[in-house]
């Protein structure tokens, strides 16, 4: 249904996880699984401090413009064509909020260590 549309196969294949179209849609849940672990790579590679801005601009920004890609393919199934157009409103809903979120958290300092309840105790005990 999805690669029906003109230009919806270069889409669906940007990455080398996959041998073809046949072994992404058999396997499906096994590309899922290969590119949210390929995502948790590249963001745990990044400084602490520069992973709110890589979240933002690479991995929300990659999927937002494929999803825009998408919504400009005109499939002959209505559903799916709403499907595309409320995820890409969601991401970008998204995109929105985090963004806000990373420029209001410039002067929040940098993570500490959990207190504990044994810690806590230590302290006020």
């Amino acid at each position: 249904m999805f690669l029906q549309g003109r230009g919806a196969k270069s889409l669906a294949l940007r990455d080398d996880c996959c041998r073809g179209i046949d072994d992404m849609t058999s396997n499906h849940r096994k590309h899922a699984l290969i590119q949210s672990h390929r995502q948790v790579e590249k963001l745990n590679s990044q400084v602490e401090l520069k992973r709110a801005q890589y979240l933002l601009d690479e991995a929300l920004g990659k999927t937002g413009r494929t999803l825009r890609k998408a919504k400009n393919i005109k499939f002959e199934d209505e559903t799916l064509n709403k499907k595309i157009a409320k995820q890409c409103k969601r991401l970008n809903l998204m995109h929105d909020t985090l963004e806000v979120l990373y420029s209001e958290a410039e002067n929040i300092p940098l993570s500490k260590r959990p207190v504990t309840m044994r810690r806590y105790m230590k302290k006020v005990g």
